[in-house]
């Protein structure tokens, strides 16, 4: 007999952490409507909670908005991680992680237990800094727009010198990315890039860092951005996050 999805649920998983009394009250589940609990086995927790499977059907078809179910949902899980992160090391896993049943997820940590520990004792006493660097709102007006240049050649010229103009500060540009990316890199234990890039963002990048290194870090990141700002374009400093772009663990066991 088929089950109605509009009452079938499955385990929803925020996360994997290390055993000990995780402070979760007055969060919210991911659909708004299970307690959170965490679920221990050979050496090593997940973050759970029962979900209607409904509430997460159609989700990718959505329009995304700020309010929609896929925004609501994202702001409930991050809010479960980043509050067990403030608590101890963790593996926060990706949005929309659904096993089977309770017996899936003992399965799970009886399978992948190892491998977790492993995880878990890398990213110990490390968070993730994101940086950015962002073009500044610049007129697009060409700079000999709407000039009287009194010949044609005078114009050529212009623009040729115009040109120059523009790979020269491409070039002092690269050169600016490569010594602040260099730079923060040498007070991280590991670094990637950030692929989802909005639009007039140049550089955008994650890094791994010890709670000891973050001081330096932030210096490399200043003296890096100090160059790039007097090319008028900004940078950004994000952080401290859970280490989202560095956890690679799939249910199941082992790197992706």
């Amino acid at each position: 007999m088929a089950t109605d999805i509009r009452q079938a649920t499955g385990w929803y998983v925020y996360a994997v952490c290390e055993p000990g009394d995780l402070k979760l009250t007055g969060l919210e589940s991911v659909d708004g409507g299970h307690p959170l609990e965490t679920i221990s086995g050979d050496g090593v927790s997940v973050i759970v909670s029962e979900v209607r499977l409904a509430a997460l059907q159609g989700l990718e078809e959505e329009a995304p908005t700020e309010d929609g179910r896929l925004a609501q949902m994202a702001r409930r899980h991050d809010a479960v991680v980043e509050a067990a992160f403030s608590q101890g090391t963790l593996l926060p896993l990706r949005l929309g992680t659904v096993l089977r049943d309770r017996k899936a997820v003992a399965q799970l940590l009886s399978g992948a237990g190892p491998y977790f520990r492993d995880e878990l004792q890398r990213l110990r006493g490390c968070r993730e800094w994101q940086v950015k660097v962002l073009r500044e709102h610049q007129s697009e007006r060409s700079s000999e727009e709407g000039r009287d240049f009194g010949s044609g050649t005078a114009y050529l010229a212009a623009r040729a010198a115009a040109q120059k103009e523009r790979d020269e500060t491409a070039t002092k540009l690269n050169v600016a990315l490569e010594r602040l990316d260099a730079g923060a890199a040498t007070a991280a234990d590991a670094s990637e890039p950030i692929r989802w890039l909005t639009q007039g963002t140049l550089y955008a990048a994650a890094f791994l860092v010890p709670g000891q290194q973050e001081a330096a870090f932030q210096d490399a990141v200043e003296q890096g951005g100090a160059g790039l700002r007097e090319l008028g374009v900004g940078v950004e400093l994000r952080g401290p996050f859970p280490p989202y772009h560095f956890v690679d663990a799939k249910l199941g066991g082992g790197p992706q």
